[in-house]
């Protein structure tokens, strides 16, 4: 399993986001205290500084975006890498198909003058 995929697989059993921090307090606010999207504690952040707890609060949702922007960012390259091998071998023939016809018209019993 590569490291995406690790990470992705943490994100899903992890508590949904988004999660916030709220006194000394991180909590996801769901739609309730029950059902589909409950309200959770996450955890106490009393001992921790603020710059810590706000990114502690935000990766869910940052972590889920960088990764969908970098499966983004591999299939448009994966498109551009095809684009360029197409465009590659359609250069060639090209490339054989002008030689092909220069060499004809230099040969060619037709271009020769008459008498």
């Amino acid at each position: 399993m590569n490291n995406i995929e690790q990470i992705k697989e943490a994100l899903s059993k992890a508590t949904p986001g988004p999660w916030s921090k709220e006194g000394c307090e991180l909590w996801h606010r769901g739609e309730s205290y029950g059902g589909d999207s409950p309200h959770a504690y996450i955890g106490d952040l009393k001992m921790m500084q603020d710059r810590n707890a706000h990114l502690i609060a935000q990766a869910p949702t940052w972590l889920a975006y960088l990764i969908d922007e970098l499966e983004k960012a591999q299939k448009e390259i994966h498109q551009m890498r095809e684009a360029m091998i197409d465009v590659a071998e359609n250069t060639g023939r090209l490339e054989n198909w002008a030689k092909e016809r220069l060499l004809e018209s230099l040969f060619s019993t037709d271009a020769c003058p008459t008498e």
